[in-house]
């Protein structure tokens, strides 16, 4: 892609994941703090579970709900990124393609690792690619 490219221009800000006293994931808080973010001009995407978001500390399926509250709380319009952490290609592929399963699914009811890359997941278009 050349220079002028607007598939990736505008703002992506990384929150934070918001958690209970009990260290499970504040989901209620996560959709309204993403809707949040998402509202600001020039917001093109929300960049979840990376080291901001406590993605070393998140199980696989909490890592997934992530990007399950945060596409249900956001516009089509605004990108969902998460990052992938994973120890082999393999299961950075498995974690990748389950993103964007997750992305289309609703949101759940009310030691450091290499983190390899992210995946665009949620697009308008329906389809992902990796970052």
């Amino acid at each position: 892609m050349g220079t002028g490219n607007t598939v990736w221009g505008g703002v992506y800000p990384a929150p934070i994941c918001p958690m209970n006293e009990d260290q499970s994931i504040d989901h209620p808080t996560l959709e309204r703090y993403s809707a949040w973010l998402a509202s600001h001009p020039g917001v093109s995407g929300l960049v979840v579970n990376g080291n901001a978001g406590e993605v070393t500390l998140l199980s696989d399926e909490e890592a997934l709900d992530v990007v399950r509250t945060t596409r249900a709380a956001v516009p089509r319009s605004v990108r969902v990124v998460t990052g992938i952490v994973a120890d082999s290609t393999v299961e950075a592929v498995r974690e990748a393609l389950d993103a964007v399963e997750a992305a289309r699914q609703r949101p759940p009811e009310l030691g450091l690792r290499e983190q390899h890359r992210g995946v665009c997941v949620g697009e308008h278009t329906g389809q992902h690619r990796a970052a």
